[in-house]
């Protein structure tokens, strides 16, 4: 059972003309990361929740305050899981679980 999902992404842009985002080869790329979002999106509809999405310039800072934690305090933790996770622990991982942190917060 599913009950929460979150994405680590900036709100969704207003899609461009497919010709637009053909001659532009970053711009195919930035349709393709949303396209995964959205498809994402829709499987955590279907499953019964609707994720959140938290920007990854603000992940930390609302994920201390809305846990309710110190900064310094959910670093520790933060840390602490990756040690018992094992390698590897990059910044895509931390942000993942800080943003399902914040989900299951909320849920």
């Amino acid at each position: 059972m599913v009950v929460a999902a979150s994405l680590v992404a900036p709100p969704p842009r207003a899609a461009q003309p497919l010709a637009t985002i053909l001659k532009a080869h970053p711009l195919v790329h930035a349709a393709e990361g949303e396209l995964y979002r959205r498809v994402f999106s829709e499987a955590s509809a279907a499953l019964g929740t609707r994720p959140s999405r938290v920007a990854e310039d603000e992940l930390a800072m609302r994920a201390a305050s809305e846990l309710g934690l110190a900064p310094a305090r959910l670093a520790t933790r933060l840390a602490a899981l990756g040690k018992a996770s094992g390698r590897p622990w990059t910044v895509e991982h931390k942000q993942a679980t800080l943003a399902a942190w914040l989900a299951l917060a909320g849920a």
